[in-house]
C-alpha cells in the first residue's frame, strides 16, 4: 500500500518537457492541462492535499478488498455540455457533442474499433471499463433537458484557470457536480488541448474543459480528431495519472501498468522499448493516458479501472453518480388544470368567466361557442383569473371551456364544459323629466377649466354631490368695482374670490343657508378675478340649484352686459327613488349616489340596447363611471340594490 509521501508526491509531480514541446506546436504534440492545475489549486486551497490523500487511501484499500471487478455492472454518468463561443464555428453543433459522447462509450466500454490492434501482451488487462456516458435528461431543478447549454461571450479564448465556470467572470455555472459530469467547451489559449480537475477539489468548479477544435469526432483537427482528448482528461476526472506518473520513470498507482520513462507523442511503432527505468520495459503506449495520437491511443487496464470504480463505492468522492438516475427519459411535466370555472354577470351580451389557479399556472386559454357551432372561439395569453366575453347574440346558449399553460411544461387539457345562456336585450323605457337647472358652465371643477362669465350677469348652478365644486372666471379691467351675491342656497355654500396671480382677496362664509356677498375693486394689473364656490363640509344638493348674480360698475355706473342672458336647459342631476345621477348632461364622468353602502351593481346601455359599460360599488354609497370613451348621445342607467331596480336616462355631449 502507497504511504501518504508517496501519494502526495505522485500528485505535485509534474513533467515540464512535454508541456513545453506542447505549446510550441499545439496541433502537433498532445498537451494536457490537468496536472498543472490540480498544482494551482493545491496552492489556493491547501486543504484539497488532505482530500486527496484520503481518496488515494480510500481507492487502494477498495483495490485490497475488491481483487476482480471485472462483472461489476454497467454504471451511466448524466453529462451536462457548456458551449462558451463567439464564433459561429466554435458553437459546436449538438451532434458534434453526441458524437464525442458516443466515443466516450466506445472507449470505456471497450468497443472502439481500435481494440483489434491491442498487442497479445497487453490483451489480458485491456478493460472494459462498465461505465458509460449520456446527455442529462434532467435538470437539477428536475425539468427535462437536452444536456447543453449554450453561451455567446465576448471572450475570444479561455485561459485553463476556471474562468469558463464562473458566471460572474463570464462563464457558465457548473450543474450539481455531485450528480453531473460538467465539460466546458470553449476556446482555450496556453497550449493545452483540456484539463480535468480530479476528485476532492471544490464542487464549483468540478469537471473538464476541452477545446472545441479537439471535441468530438467531426469538424475536429487532427491529430486529435477522434475524441481521445476527453476520454484522456475524463480519465484523470475519474482520478487517473498519466501513464509515466508525471516524472521521469513516475509512478501512476497501477499494477499492470509498465514504467514508462515518460511521455510518448505520436504513433510509436510497437514494441517501444526504454530500460532508463530498470529492466527491459515495452512501454504501453497505446494507453489512454499518454500523450500520443488519437489514432494510436485505445485502451485502459483493469488497474486503471479499478481506481475509476473505487469512486462510486459507498462513502466514495462521487458517489452521488450511482444514485442520480439523471440519464432516464422523462417525460416533461404537465400543467394543472385550471379549478373552480365559474360563470356571472351574465348579460344579453357578455359573461364574465372565473377559475381558480394552480401555482405553477402562467397563462390561461378560454374558448366559447355557440352550442349551434362546431368551431371555438378563443382568448389566448391571459394573465389574470377572470375574463370578461364580450360581443355574444342575445338569447343564445353558449359552451366554454378553459386551459392553462406553464412555462417548461404540456399545456393542460380542457376543463369540463360550462354553458350559458344569454339574456334577452333590454328595452329601456324613457325616463320622467329631470331637475332643471340654467347652469350652461359645467363641468368647471377646478380653476384650470373655471367657466367665463360676463361681467354682469346671473345663473342657476348647483353642487350637486360631495365632489362637485364650481369655478367661474370675470375678465374685468383695473378699477372695476364688483358684487357678488350668491343667493337661493338649499344648504350651507360659501365663497372665495382670487385675484389673477391666485391670491385670496375676498372671502363670505355665513353660516347655514344664508346669502354670501362679496365687494371687490379690482386693482391695475389685475385683469380677471376667479370666483370658487364650494359646500362646506363637503354639503351638496343634487336636485335643488343656488343663484349667482355679478353686478360691476366703472365709475359708480353699472355695465351692462353685451350679450342677453343664455337660458339653456341643461339637467344636472336626477334624484328620484333614493338615486342620484350628476352632471346630466355629462361630457364623461357620472357620479352616482346609492341609497345605501350594499353591494349594487350598475350597467349602462346605449339606446339599441346594447351593454357598453358595468362597475359595482364596494362599500360606499357613491361610486364613479366613466363615458368618457362613449359615443355622444343618449344613455340608459340600470342599477340593481337591495333587490330594487332604477333605470335612468343620461345624455353624454
Amino acid at each position: 500500500m502507497l504511504t501518504l509521501k508517496q501519494t502526495l508526491g505522485a500528485i505535485l509531480l509534474v513533467s515540464l518537457s512535454p508541456i513545453s514541446v506542447a505549446q510550441n506546436a499545439i496541433e502537433t504534440y498532445r498537451n494536457c492541462g490537468s496536472m498543472p492545475h490540480l498544482e494551482k489549486q493545491i496552492a489556493e486551497y491547501p486543504e484539497i492535499t488532505n482530500e486527496r490523500a484520503r481518496i488515494e487511501a480510500q481507492t487502494q484499500d477498495y483495490i485490497r478488498r475488491t481483487p476482480s471487478v471485472s462483472q461489476r455492472s454497467v454504471l451511466t454518468i448524466p453529462v451536462v455540455v457548456h458551449v462558451l463561443y463567439n464564433t459561429v464555428r466554435e458553437n459546436i453543433s449538438d451532434a458534434q457533442i453526441q458524437s464525442q459522447i458516443d466515443a466516450l462509450n466506445r472507449d470505456f466500454r471497450k468497443m472502439n474499433a481500435e481494440v483489434t490492434r491491442i498487442p497479445t501482451d497487453f490483451q489480458s488487462i485491456a478493460a472494459d471499463v462498465n461505465i458509460e456516458f449520456c446527455l442529462a435528461k434532467r435538470q437539477p431543478n428536475g425539468l427535462p433537458t437536452t444536456g447543453i447549454e449554450r453561451l455567446r461571450s465576448t471572450n475570444t479564448s479561455w485561459q485553463a484557470n476556471d474562468d469558463m465556470k464562473l458566471s460572474e467572470k463570464g462563464g457558465l455555472n457548473a450543474w450539481d457536480a455531485s450528480k453531473y459530469l460538467n465539460i466546458w467547451v470553449c476556446s482555450l489559449n496556453g497550449g493545452a488541448l483540456g484539463y480535468a480537475t480530479f476528485p476532492g477539489s471544490p464542487l464549483s468548479t468540478d469537471g473538464v474543459v476541452i477545446d472545441y477544435r479537439y471535441f468530438g469526432t467531426y469538424n475536429t483537427r487532427a491529430p486529435f480528431h477522434l475524441g481521445r482528448t476527453t476520454t484522456h482528461e475524463v480519465g484523470h476526472w475519474l482520478n487517473l495519472f498519466h501513464i509515466w506518473g508525471d516524472g521521469i520513470c513516475g509512478d501512476d498507482h497501477c499494477d499492470d501498468t509498465p514504467k514508462h520513462q515518460g511521455a510518448n507523442y505520436g504513433c510509436p511503432t510497437y514494441p517501444l522499448v526504454r530500460t532508463n527505468c530498470g529492466g527491459s520495459n515495452v512501454e504501453m503506449t497505446m494507453n489512454f493516458m499518454d500523450y500520443t495520437n488519437d489514432a494510436c491511443m485505445y485502451l485502459f487496464t483493469n488497474s486503471q479501472k479499478a481506481r475509476m470504480l473505487s469512486l462510486f463505492a459507498v462513502g466514495s468522492a462521487r458517489r452521488g453518480f450511482v444514485e442520480a438516475n439523471l440519464c432516464g427519459f422523462i417525460p416533461p411535466p404537465v400543467c394543472a388544470v385550471p379549478t373552480n370555472l365559474s360563470i356571472s354577470n351574465i348579460s344579453a351580451q357578455s359573461v364574465t368567466v372565473a377559475w381558480t389557479a394552480s401555482a405553477d399556472n402562467a397563462t390561461f386559454t378560454i374558448e366559447y361557442r355557440r352550442i349551434s357551432d362546431s368551431t371555438w372561439t378563443s382568448a389566448a395569453n391571459l394573465t389574470a383569473n377572470s375574463f370578461v366575453i364580450n360581443g355574444l347574440q342575445s338569447s343564445t346558449t353558449y359552451q366554454l371551456r378553459l386551459r392553462s399553460r406553464c412555462t417548461n411544461a404540456i399545456e393542460s387539457s380542457d376543463t369540463p364544459i360550462l354553458t350559458a345562456q344569454t339574456l334577452e336585450k333590454i328595452i329601456i323605457p324613457p325616463s320622467p323629466p329631470l331637475a332643471e337647472c340654467t347652469d350652461v358652465f359645467e363641468p368647471n371643477n377646478s380653476s384650470s377649466v373655471a367657466s367665463k362669465l360676463e361681467s354682469t350677469i346671473k345663473i342657476t348652478g348647483m353642487i350637486a354631490d360631495y365632489r362637485d365644486r364650481d369655478w367661474f372666471r370675470l375678465d374685468v379691467p383695473a378699477g372695476t368695482s364688483i358684487k357678488i351675491n350668491l343667493s337661493n342656497l338649499p344648504a350651507d355654500y360659501d365663497i372665495r374670490l382670487f385675484d389673477n396671480r391666485f391670491r385670496l382677496v375676498q372671502t363670505s362664509e355665513n353660516q347655514g343657508n344664508a346669502d354670501e356677498n362679496l365687494t371687490y375693486t379690482t386693482s391695475a394689473g389685475q385683469d380677471f378675478l376667479l370666483i370658487y364656490i364650494y359646500g362646506y363640509n363637503a354639503a351638496f344638493h343634487p336636485a335643488k340649484c343656488y343663484a349667482l348674480e355679478i353686478k360691476s360698475f366703472v365709475n359708480g355706473t353699472q355695465n351692462v352686459s353685451k350679450s342677453n342672458l343664455r337660458k339653456i336647459n341643461v339637467k344636472k342631476a336626477d334624484y328620484t327613488e333614493g338615486v342620484i345621477l350628476s352632471p346630466n348632461p355629462t361630457s364623461g364622468v357620472v357620479n352616482i349616489e346609492l341609497p345605501t353602502a350594499n353591494k349594487a351593481t350598475i350597467q349602462v346601455f346605449n339606446i339599441l340596447g346594447q351593454l357598453v359599460l358595468t362597475s359595482q360599488n364596494d362599500a360606499y354609497n357613491q361610486l364613479t363611471i366613466d363615458l368618457y370613451a362613449a359615443n355622444n348621445g343618449v344613455y340608459f342607467v340600470k342599477i340593481e340594490q337591495d333587490r330594487q331596480v332604477w333605470t335612468k336616462k343620461i345624455v353624454k355631449n
